[in-house]
């Protein structure tokens, strides 16, 4: 064909981009971390013990009856994926401040304190009571109702607790 053509990160664009204010989602983090004056040291403290609470939690298999194993074929052979793989055994608080901030240079959020790109990853499969029975199928739950809310992009990455 002629002429260019732009490259699109459909990672980026379709997952971690705030398409109304134009910006990573990661900012949001930094915009949270400005309005609440939450330091570096905090939230590398937060995110230290955070891990350390889930790898515990994943020694203990805590965490094997809730994930589904799936396989991924691939040229170099299959990868099986059965565990979460956000979790970074042994961290240790002495690599997460050697971390440059990853949304602005002069931020406070890093690879280690922020959210993984996998935050949130999950699948469910869906069917009707009876699709369920023809296929010889126990429901583990019933969906009595369902709605969604929001509230402004720029400041999602607060949590209220």
């Amino acid at each position: 064909k002629l002429g260019d053509s732009k490259m699109i990160d459909t990672m980026i664009k379709d997952g971690l981009w705030d398409a109304f204010n134009g910006y990573h989602m990661g900012n949001t983090a930094e915009n949270v971390a400005r309005q609440f004056q939450i330091t570096r040291e905090t939230q590398d403290e937060f995110a230290l013990a955070s891990q350390n609470k889930a790898e515990a939690a994943q020694k203990a298999g805590r965490f094997k009856d809730e994930i589904v194993a799936f396989t991924i074929k691939g040229k170099k052979g299959d990868t099986i994926v059965d565990q979460d793989e956000y979790i970074r055994h042994g961290a240790t608080i002495d690599a997460m401040t050697k971390l440059r901030p990853a949304f602005d240079k002069d931020g406070t959020v890093t690879a280690a304190n922020a959210s993984g790109i996998n935050d949130g990853a999950a699948g469910a499969l869906l069917m009707t009571e009876a699709e369920a029975a023809r296929r010889g199928l126990t429901p583990l739950a019933r969906i009595a109702s369902w709605a969604t809310a929001g509230g402004a992009v720029i400041d999602a990455g607060r949590v209220r607790g």
